[in-house]
């Protein structure tokens, strides 16, 4: 005992399906020598399978840790040599066998597992009717900076339930363990499930007494009635398009029309490297060329396998316009050639848009998808190559030249029949982003070039400088044609690291002579 009202070593028997503590050792009933408590007791157990625990931390934090004078241990660790619980039949009538406690939730709709410190365990569910469902999670609760457990609505911050003091008991152990276990309505619809635990005292690092039931330290729901179960988009309508099995070097797209406002889940699995880089990757482009969602590392999730493979499931809101669906893969650690462990499920590299609800389906209509073909004639391939001299002054469709910090320039051009235009781009893009770059957009929006790390070569100086210079091929129409810089590393401000032509900092595009052919 650490004092006369507390144990701080001491055991418990727990019925494995009820998750009850059928016997428990106390103060009661038992010799106390000092601190050492001598408990010989009997309990008529059921028939069934049990768990047995034997825990010595102490009741609070500061029960082993708080040393007494001259750095001596705690007092009552001083009776560590006599610890023991030792459970027998009393009479030859019981079958007793070990077995491992893997598996004792298999029946939960869903399982957080028994979870560790700074460890975040979260799913969505769907409910297609008005449900109960039954909450079983053993959490540390205090005034703030502790675990969390919590059920909200998509895309709401308010939740229809939390973990708090009020509303759950004493799980036994150190004080600020406690147990919340009742069943909750909830009303139809989807919503986000999480447990989160903060740095210090949960499974397998413990900093004092544990609950009563230790692998419970998470969360686990149980359907009791309604049609509820955990959102998989896999299991419900048809995709909208798809992207699957991707390999290295991909560039696709695929053009959407949405008619009336729809609700879309997009699932994408890329690769996201060190120093969160993102190298396969997903987004959402509107017609005007923003990004409407795109794949990050925050927002991302592990896919199994190695580190670098992240998973992220978006729910979107797609007003009525035009969308493109883009995923782009680098040259290495896709489908068919995983240079690191692959993913849990391989299959799903790439991007996948759902609809929400069968009724969103028809109103997404897709326009065109497949590879991404540029109307690319020819580009210079090597490190700082050029295609030759520059065409004559007087071919100049465009130009925005010698940029600095923080600038935008944007232009038009009008072509009378099919052409052949060279561009020449010098500007800032890392494996992280395009930060100092330039495009070429149809009059409508639709984006026909653009500088990509892809694309691009390094052009001297800093690593991080690069060049374009390549022929597109043009249908007639109008064209805008556009640079902008961020606000570092561009003109005046290269830091030592400018290339070699500095003025040419943007973009330039060229009417070329029509071809031979």
């Amino acid at each position: 005992a650490e004092d006369s009202q507390q144990m701080a070593a001491y055991g418990w028997i727990l019925r494995r399906d009820s998750r009850e503590a059928v016997w428990v050792q106390d103060l009661t009933a038992s010799t106390v020598d000092r601190t050492l408590v001598t408990t010989r007791d009997s309990v008529r157990l059921e028939a069934g399978a049990y768990e047995v625990y034997f825990t010595t931390f102490g009741a609070t934090e500061n029960s082993q840790r708080g040393r007494g004078t001259l750095g001596l241990r705690t007092h009552w660790t001083n009776d560590a040599k006599y610890w023991r619980l030792v459970v027998s039949p009393k009479r030859d009538v019981a079958r007793v066998v070990r077995f491992q406690n893997e598996g004792w939730d298999d029946e939960a709709l869903w399982s957080s597992g028994t979870v560790g410190n700074r460890t975040a365990r979260s799913t969505r569910l769907r409910v297609s009717s008005p449900a109960a469902v039954r909450i079983y999670s053993a959490a540390e609760l205090c005034v703030r900076d502790c675990d969390v457990a919590r059920i909200f609505p998509l895309g709401e911050e308010a939740p229809v339930w939390e973990m708090t003091r009020e509303n759950t008991r004493a799980a036994g152990g150190m004080e600020r363990n406690r147990l919340f276990d009742d069943t909750v309505e909830l009303a139809p619809g989807l919503y986000d499930v999480l447990f989160e635990t903060d740095r210090t005292h949960a499974a397998r690092s413990w900093r004092a007494n544990p609950p009563l039931d230790p692998l419970a330290w998470g969360m686990r729901l149980f359907g009791v009635s309604g049609d509820v179960a955990e959102f998989d988009p896999w299991r419900g309508p048809e995709p909208i398009v798809s992207f699957t099995e991707i390999g290295n070097d991909a560039d696709l797209e695929a053009v959407l029309e949405v008619d009336q406002t729809a609700h879309v889940v997009v699932v994408a699995t890329g690769e996201v490297g060190s120093g969160d880089t993102i190298y396969d990757y997903a987004w959402v482009e509107t017609e005007t060329g923003d990004r409407a969602w795109e794949m990050t590392v925050d927002a991302s999730e592990p896919a199994g396998g190695d580190k670098t493979n992240r998973m992220e499931t978006a729910f979107l809101t797609l007003e009525p316009g035009t969308y493109a669906l883009r995923y782009v893969s680098d040259g290495s650690h896709a489908f068919g050639d995983w240079r690191r462990r692959e993913p849990s499920v391989p299959a799903r590299w790439g991007v996948t848009m759902f609809p929400l609800e069968p009724a969103d389906a028809p109103r997404v209509r897709v326009l065109t998808e497949g590879d991404r073909v540029a109307p690319v004639v020819q580009e210079a391939d090597e490190a700082g190559e050029t295609l030759g001299d520059l065409p004559p002054d007087e071919s100049l469709l465009f130009g925005a030249a010698n940029l600095g910090n923080d600038q935008e320039r944007e232009g038009e051009f009008v072509l009378e029949s099919k052409s052949r235009i060279r561009v020449i781009a010098l500007g800032e893009i890392t494996d992280g982003g395009q930060y100092d770059f330039g495009w070429i957009d149809t009059a409508d929006g639709s984006r026909v070039w653009e500088m990509t790390r892809r694309n691009t070569r390094e052009a001297g100086g800093n690593a991080i400088n690069r060049l374009y210079d390549g022929i597109l091929e043009l249908d007639p129409g109008r064209y805008v044609v556009g640079f902008e810089t961020d606000f570092s590393h561009a003109v005046g401000d290269f830091g030592g690291g400018e290339p070699p032509n500095p003025e040419a900092w943007g973009i330039r595009v060229f009417l070329l002579p029509p071809s031979d052919g």
